[in-house]
């Protein structure tokens, strides 16, 4: 809709520029913004990759983030911005142990990225889910 009706073909490609601001030297984040679009992390680091539309259009291809940059916005720089970095973003001894482990691994672009990678969850050291 934001191509068609809000935005046009060429302003389009230039929503959500986290590219730009990543260049820039800003940090950022990427979010979902539920229930508007998916809670999935892994969906919105796939979004932020691929841009791509429910209709396959990609919207802007330069504004496109490494696989790489997209998981730092959701980890490292969502805990910088939070000013909770000191006990999250990353796996390091003392901070929280949340994370997830996946049946393949999420930076090879050929995977393709969903909550079907999903094999268990960590939350605070305890196994909250598992396949």
């Amino acid at each position: 809709m934001h191509k068609s009706k809000f935005l046009g073909p060429d302003r389009v490609k230039r929503i959500e520029p986290v590219k730009w601001a990543d260049e820039l030297g800003m940090i950022n984040t990427i979010h979902s913004d539920c229930p508007v679009t998916d809670i999935s992390p892994l969906g919105t680091i796939r979004i932020a990759c691929e841009r791509k539309t429910r209709n396959g259009d990609v919207l802007g291809e330069d504004m496109k983030l490494s696989r790489a940059a997209a998981y730092r916005k959701m980890t490292i720089d969502a805990a910088v911005l939070n000013g909770t970095s000191h006990i999250e973003g990353s796996v390091e001894i003392g901070k929280y142990a949340d994370f997830a482990v996946l049946s393949e691994n999420p930076f090879d672009e050929k995977t393709e990225l969903s909550d079907k990678l999903v094999q268990m969850t960590v939350v605070n050291g305890e196994v909250v889910f598992k396949k």
